[in-house]
C-alpha cells in the first residue's frame, strides 16, 4: 500500500478483505473500499493524492488501487480526431496518424467520430476473426477486469462500432496496407 501511495487498511478492513473477498464465490467480483482522514500524496513526475483505497478481485488476482472516479456511461461525444479528447473519469485519448494500421482514415468524414461507452450487447468483428463477437466475450478473452470494461471508449463512425479503444478495430473499418490509418489510444 505504501509503494502505491495508498492508505493502509485497518484491522477491520483486513477482516473484510479476508472474509468478503478471499472467501467469496470464485465467479464474484468483490470490492472492499475505505477512506482515510488524510490524503496520501506522491510528488513525482505526476503529482497525485489519494484519500482512499479499494481492493478488487478478478479471476485469481487481487488489485489494490485508488478509488475509481465517477463515470457516466451514457456520455456520447463527437471527437475531432485531430485533437486529444479528455474523457471524464477515464483520461486523455489520442488519435495518431499512421499507414496500414488502425481505422481507415478515408472512412472518417472530416476526421470526426463519436465516442460512447458500453451499454451492453455491442458486437465487433475484430480484424482477422471470422464472425462478430459480443464485447463482453472479447473482454473476457483478453482478461480485462470488469471495472475497466465500462471505461473503455468505443469509437463509432456513421453509427457503427469501428473500434474498441486501443484493443480492436472492427471490420470493415481496418486500414489496409499502404492506406492512411488512425491508431487510437
Amino acid at each position: 500500500f505504501k509503494r502505491l501511495i495508498l492508505p493502509v487498511p485497518t484491522a477491520k478492513h483486513l477482516q473484510h478483505i479476508q472474509h468478503g473477498m478471499l472467501h467469496s464465490a470464485s465467479d464474484s467480483i468483490p470490492c472492499v473500499r475505505w477512506m482515510s482522514a488524510e490524503a496520501h500524496c506522491y510528488q513525482g513526475a505526476e503529482a497525485r493524492c489519494y484519500q482512499g483505497a479499494e481492493i478488487r478481485r478478478y479471476r485469481d488476482s487481487i488489485y489494490a488501487m485508488s478509488p475509481l472516479p465517477m463515470h457516466d456511461a451514457n456520455i456520447s461525444l463527437v471527437w475531432d480526431m485531430r485533437e486529444p479528447l479528455a474523457l471524464p473519469g477515464v483520461g486523455a485519448f489520442r488519435a495518431t496518424p499512421t499507414i496500414g494500421e488502425g481505422i481507415n482514415a478515408s472512412l472518417l468524414p472530416g476526421n470526426l467520430a463519436t465516442v460512447k461507452f458500453r451499454q451492453g450487447g455491442e458486437r465487433c468483428r475484430p480484424v482477422g476473426r471470422g464472425h462478430t463477437h459480443e464485447l463482453r466475450k472479447l473482454f473476457q478473452e483478453q482478461g480485462i477486469p470488469p471495472w475497466q470494461r465500462e471505461r473503455l471508449p468505443l469509437i463509432y463512425i456513421g453509427g457503427e462500432l469501428a473500434a474498441v479503444a486501443h484493443l480492436w478495430v472492427c471490420e470493415p473499418f481496418q486500414a489496409m496496407p499502404n492506406e492512411p490509418g488512425i491508431v487510437v489510444g
